[in-house]
């Protein structure tokens, strides 16, 4: 069983590649945190975690899924993080969240894909971002070959930044407002924002997208939308959008 979230695609790309190595289902954690399904008693080989680095840390919607999550019997629990560089203390983080579930890591591993976090700056451009997709791939073979051999091993490129990699997080937890989103001229109405939204953050109100409470910065609204309707305040009007080219959602 392979447990991923992901915004543009990349960490269901990773879990994908990797289920068709090791045979494994893949899990949506948006869909299982809609449904409100956390119990998985059914003994199984192996349990993975494939996610995106958020500020060198969990995306909180990964953190609220695993304080509630309820696994069956496993003797092999393995992560990977995929991240635009370095994945700071996540591994960490990780380990100790499953810990205070009574669960135990047996291995991690990070995988650098195209970096999505166009609030601060631009996805890499077309050339680079083929170069990244193609070392990926390589990178995402070695680790099925670890998963599938229950390697226990842990693999990840924490970076010089992983000494701050509390406070960053920490950041970028209290820092989750949505009073910079909104939709431009473009927008259609088509609702694919709301659809898409895995905190159901956005709902649609005479046509248009209003957001409300707080965000995971997944930023599938900006990256997915058709139109390329949403923006977060000024920043984001004139960088590129990204969807990983090797899934279809």
């Amino acid at each position: 069983m392979i447990f991923y979230f992901t915004g543009t695609g990349n960490s269901l790309y990773a879990a994908a590649r990797l289920a068709h190595a090791t045979a494994d289902r893949v899990v949506s954690i948006a869909e299982c945190m809609q449904q409100e399904t956390f119990s998985f008693p059914e003994p199984c080989e192996r349990v993975g975690f494939v996610f995106p680095v958020y500020w060198y840390g969990l995306p909180v919607i990964v953190e609220r899924f695993l304080d509630r999550l309820a696994l069956g019997g496993c003797d092999y629990v393995y992560a990977v993080v995929t991240c635009g560089g370095s994945a700071g203390g996540t591994a960490d983080a990780l380990r100790a969240r499953l810990q205070a579930r009574g669960t135990a890591l047996s291995a991690a591993f990070s995988v650098r894909m195209p970096d999505n976090y166009i609030l601060l700056f631009s996805p890499p451009k077309a050339e680079k971002r083929a170069s990244l997709l193609a070392e990926a791939d390589r990178r995402l073979d070695a680790v099925a070959a670890a998963v599938t051999e229950k390697r226990c091993a842990f693999d990840v490129v924490s970076g010089a930044v992983k000494p701050l990699s509390g406070l960053l997080h920490r950041y970028y937890e209290s820092h989750r407002g949505v009073g910079k989103f909104r939709a431009d001229d473009r927008c259609t109405g088509c609702g694919r924002c709301a659809a898409l939204c895995p905190e159901r953050t956005i709902s649609l109100v005479s046509g248009r997208p209003v957001w409300q409470g707080e965000c995971t910065r997944c930023l599938a609204c900006l990256h997915r939308c058709p139109a390329g309707a949403i923006q977060y305040g000024r920043g984001t009007e004139k960088r590129d959008r990204y969807v990983n080219p090797k899934v279809m959602f």
